[in-house]
C-alpha cells in the first residue's frame, strides 16, 4: 500500500494518550496519523479511525487490529533501537520532512527519559518536536529564536553543547554540565533567543 503523507504528520507514540486540548487538537487536526505499534489501538478504540501506517515490531498490538491493518502496518523487527526511532527513520527514508510527537512520555520512566534524548538524534533526519500534555520538547543546534508569551515557564537540557548564550530569558544561561541546571527557568520577553554551540532542547510549558 502506498501512503501519501499529507501533512501535518503526527507520530503516535504507546505512552500515555494525548489528554490535553493542545495535542488532541494536533491529533485530530492531522492529515497523517502514524502509530507506534499498541498506540494504533488507543487511537481506533478512541478516535474510531485507523491509522494511515503503524511502524513497530509488532510485539503489543492486538492480532485483530494488526490483522485489520494488513498492509498498513510496516514491521521493523531489529532491535537496537526504538519504535519511535523506527517510525522516524522510516518517514524520512518516504520523504517526509517534519513530523510531531505525541504520546511519547508516561507509563515507564525509562522510555520517557529515552525517547525525550533521542530527539536531539532524530532532529537531524527532520524537523521534529514532541508535545506532550504538559508542553513541548524542541530540539535545537545553534541559534533558536522563540515566540513566547511573557511568564511562561521554560528549561533548557544541555545535550553536548557549550557557548550558551540567552535574550529573554529571567536567569541567564551558562556551559551546565547536569541536566537538571537548565531547569525552571521563565520567560520575562516576547521573544526569546538561545544560541550554543551544539544540541540542547527546550521545553516549553503550555498556558495554564
Amino acid at each position: 500500500m502506498k501512503v501519501d503523507f499529507v501533512p501535518p504528520v503526527v507520530i503516535l507514540a504507546a505512552g500515555d494518550y494525548p489528554m490535553h486540548s493542545e495535542p488532541r487538537r494536533l491529533l485530530e487536526e492531522a492529515a497523517t496519523v502514524v502509530c507506534l505499534d499498541s498506540a494504533a489501538d488507543a487511537y481506533s478504540n478512541t478516535s474510531g479511525r485507523l491509522p494511515e501506517l503503524v511502524v513497530g515490531d509488532g510485539d503489543s498490538i492486538s492480532p485483530t487490529l494488526r490483522h485489520r491493518l494488513a498492509e498498513r502496518f510496516v514491521s521493523i523487527c531489529e532491535q537496537d533501537t526504538n519504535d519511535l526511532c523506527k517510525a522516524v527513520r522510516y518517514l524520512h527514508e518516504q520523504g517526509v520532512g517534519e513530523a510531531i510527537i505525541l504520546g511519547a512520555t508516561g507509563k515507564r520512566e525509562d522510555h520517557t527519559i529515552g525517547n525525550i534524548f533521542h530527539l536531539a538524534d532524530l532532529s537531524k533526519l527532520m524537523k521534529i518536536s514532541m508535545v506532550t500534555d504538559y508542553g513541548v520538547f524542541l530540539p535545537c543546534h545553534g541559534k533558536r529564536i522563540l515566540s513566547v508569551r511573557v511568564g511562561t515557564q521554560i528549561s533548557v537540557f544541555n545535550v553536548g553543547a557549550h557557548s550558551f548564550h540567552a535574550e529573554g530569558l529571567r536567569w541567564p544561561l551558562y556551559d551546565f554540565k547536569f541536566l537538571w541546571e537548565g531547569t525552571l527557568n521563565e520567560v520575562v520577553a516576547p521573544t526569546v533567543e538561545i544560541e550554543a554551540q551544539g544540541d540542547y532542547i527546550v521545553y516549553i510549558a503550555h498556558e495554564a
